[in-house]
C-alpha cells in the first residue's frame, strides 16, 4: 500500500516556493493576491446579475 505523507499547506508552499522573502515565494504570493481579487469581484459582479 502507498502512502503519501501529510503536510500542511504552508510546509508546501515552502518547499515549492522558498520561505517568505525570496523572489519566487513573492510573485507566488502576488499571484495569489491577483486572483483572490479577481474571484471577489467575480463574486460581486454575479450577485449583482452583471456576470
Amino acid at each position: 500500500m502507498n502512502r503519501t505523507k501529510i503536510v500542511d499547506f504552508e510546509d508546501h508552499l515552502k518547499h515549492e516556493y522558498g520561505e517568505r522573502g525570496t523572489e519566487k515565494r513573492e510573485k507566488f504570493e502576488e499571484g495569489f493576491e491577483a486572483f483572490k481579487i479577481g474571484a471577489l469581484i467575480y463574486d460581486l459582479r454575479k450577485n449583482q446579475g452583471l456576470t
